[in-house]
């Protein structure tokens, strides 16, 4: 006689998407199933993530990681006047905001006669998860490779600046600050080779006219924006890309 195989346990996620051209969540969603390991991938501030791996057909040959809140996270997100859907949602909308910025950046070095950008950073999809037993949580595509952090949330370097990458990181993070007149900058910037995650959007005003936390609760805000803006030399990317100097 065969084993028996014993039938692994099953999360199912209704995943959400925000649409950043009609700066609006998707009306239609689409619920998976998902098999969620047991053993944490790694963990953060703020979440813990875990691969997952489902059969569904849009998915099937993707590795995703699903991210949970860790339970001292959540009182933190509460004392700053939010719940944590509004929390997750938040953090769906920096991500898709950051990816959209990556995209504007890679159209401007791609017609950048004396660019020598090379590949350009990116970051992948991210969806608004609510699981069957309604936990919020977040799901994408899962990043191999050696983890590497270039820019902090408080706007300072990781790594030498003489790295390339980091560079690049400087770059899109400089980007992102003019190209919103000053309003935001992309922060925490880190990944596993050009492909980035996990992403902080500093702004130049913490509580919008009804007194909700812009973005994240990780957001250190006006702090972080004048650490980046007085610590930061333009390079030969920011010049291609046409950045006015910050200083």
């Amino acid at each position: 006689m065969g084993k028996v195989v014993d039938k692994k346990s099953t999360t199912v996620i209704t995943l959400h998407s925000f649409n950043i051209e009609l700066m609006a969540w998707n009306k239609i969603p689409t619920t998976v199933e998902f098999v969620v390991d047991e053993q944490e991938l790694g963990s953060g501030g703020f979440r813990t993530a875990f691969k997952a791996t489902t059969q569904h057909p849009m998915y099937a040959n993707t590795t995703c990681v699903v991210k949970r809140y860790l339970p001292e996270a959540k009182v933190l997100i509460q004392e700053t006047n939010q719940n944590i859907e509004a929390h997750t949602s938040s953090a769906v909308q920096m991500h898709v905001l950051a990816r959209n910025f990556a995209h504007q950046l890679k159209r401007v070095m791609a017609s950048s006669v004396d660019s020598q950008y090379g590949p350009s950073l990116q970051y992948n999809k991210v969806y608004f998860g609510m699981t069957d037993g309604n936990e919020c949580v977040t799901v994408e595509e899962y990043v191999d490779g050696k983890f590497i952090k270039y820019i902090n949330n408080d706007g300072i370097s990781c790594v030498e600046r003489s790295d390339d990458m980091c560079q690049k990181a400087h770059c899109l993070a400089h980007f992102s600050y003019e190209r919103s007149d000053k309003k935001l900058i992309i922060l925490d910037i880190q990944g596993s080779g050009h492909t980035l995650f996990d992403p902080e959007i500093a702004t130049s005003e913490l509580f919008d006219k009804d007194s909700e936390m812009l973005f994240c609760s990780g957001n250190v805000s006006m702090v972080a924006i004048k650490n980046f803006a007085k610590k930061h030399q333009c390079d030969n990317y920011c010049i291609s890309a046409g950045l006015t100097k910050l200083k």
